[in-house]
C-alpha cells in the first residue's frame, strides 16, 4: 500500500532511540501491560585455598516489574479529490500529512525511549533510559571545550566501576553536539572533540578498538547528556507491541480519508547500571 510505504520510509529516517536498545519482536496490540524482570547482582565471587570451604549460595536476583504498554499516535486527514486523482491517473499520493503524523509519531517514540512517559511530568509510569539511569555524574559546562573529555571520562569510569565495557555511546543535545566540534588546540593538526569523544569511548570488552557513537537528538535536554554501555548487553530495550503502522477510513459526510499513524511500546529496563546521565 502506498501509504504505508511512506509511513515506513518517513519513519526510517529520523529515529534514533531504536538504535541505542534492541527491539524485540512486537507482542502484540491487545497487550496493555507488559511484566519483565530487572537484574540484582549476586555478591562478589570467592577464592579458597581448599574445595569446600567457605561455600555461600547466592542467586541471581530478578525483581519483576510491570510495566504500561503506551500507545503513540497522531491523526491526519487527505482530501477526497486528491485521493481520487491518485486513484484515477495514477499519479502519487501526497503524502505531506502522513510524512507530518509520521514523524510526530517517531519523535514522540524518541521521547518515551529516551525520558519515558509522566503524565504530571514528575513521576515517570514509564521511566526511559535517561529517567531510569543507574548512574549519574554532575559533568561540567561544555562551554568550556577542554571540560568535553573531562566529562567524558567521569563517565566511563562510573560505567567501568559497574563492569560496563565499552564501546559507549553518547547521547546529547543539538546544542552540545555542536559544541564537540570545537578544535582541540593542543594538537598541530586539526582535530575536533568530536573525534576525540568517540576515540575515548572506544575500546570494547576484549580490548579492540571499536570507534564510540554520537547522537544528536533534542529527546535530551539542553546541558545533559547521557552515556549507554553497549546494546549487546540487553541492559534495556524497546518492546513494541505493535510496530509503527497506518490505517484509513473513509469519511461517511465528506467522503475524506481520515488516517491514524500509530504504535505500542514500553522501555524495559533490565539492568539501569548500563546508562550514566551527565551535566554537559
Amino acid at each position: 500500500m502506498q501509504i504505508e510505504a511512506a509511513v515506513v520510509k518517513a519513519a526510517r529516517q529520523v529515529m534514533i532511540g531504536r538504535r541505542l536498545v534492541p527491539t524485540p519482536p512486537p507482542v502484540g496490540f491487545a497487550q496493555e501491560v507488559l511484566g519483565y524482570d530487572k537484574l540484582t547482582e549476586m555478591a562478589k565471587g570467592r577464592i579458597d585455598l581448599e574445595w569446600g570451604a567457605g561455600f555461600s549460595e547466592d542467586t541471581v536476583r530478578l525483581k519483576r516489574t510491570k510495566v504500561p504498554m503506551a500507545v503513540l499516535h497522531r491523526e491526519f486527514d487527505l482530501n477526497r479529490r486528491q485521493v481520487e486523482a491518485s486513484q484515477r491517473n495514477g499519479t502519487p499520493l501526497p503524502t505531506t500529512a502522513i510524512d507530518a503524523a509520521t514523524y510526530a509519531v517517531a519523535r514522540q517514540e524518541d521521547d518515551l525511549i529516551i525520558q519515558g512517559y509522566s503524565v504530571d511530568g514528575t513521576h515517570y509510569e514509564i521511566p526511559g533510559l535517561y529517567q531510569g539511569a543507574g548512574n549519574s555524574d554532575t559533568g561540567a559546562d561544555w562551554g568550556t571545550a577542554t571540560n568535553i573529555p573531562v566529562t567524558l571520562q567521569e563517565g566511563v569510569a562510573k560505567l567501568q566501576e559497574d563492569n560496563i565495557p565499552g564501546p559507549y555511546t553518547l547521547v546529547v543535545h543539538p546544542t552540545q553536539y555542536n559544541e564537540l566540534f570545537g578544535l582541540i588546540g593542543s594538537y598541530s593538526t586539526d582535530m575536533y572533540y568530536d573525534y576525540a569523544v568517540k576515540r575515548l569511548a572506544a575500546v570494547g570488552a576484549d580490548g579492540v578498538n571499536q570507534q564510540g557513537r554520537v547522537f544528536s537528538t533534542t529527546a535530551v535536554t539542553t546541558a545533559t547528556c547521557m552515556l549507554l554501555g553497549p546494546a549487546f548487553l540487553n541492559y534495556a530495550a524497546f518492546q513494541l507491541g505493535v510496530d509503527m503502522k497506518v490505517e484509513v477510513t473513509e469519511l461517511e459526510r465528506s467522503k475524506n480519508t481520515w488516517g491514524i499513524v500509530y504504535e505500542t511500546g514500553a522501555v524495559l529496563l533490565h539492568d539501569s547500571n548500563g546508562i550514566c546521565t551527565l551535566g554537559c
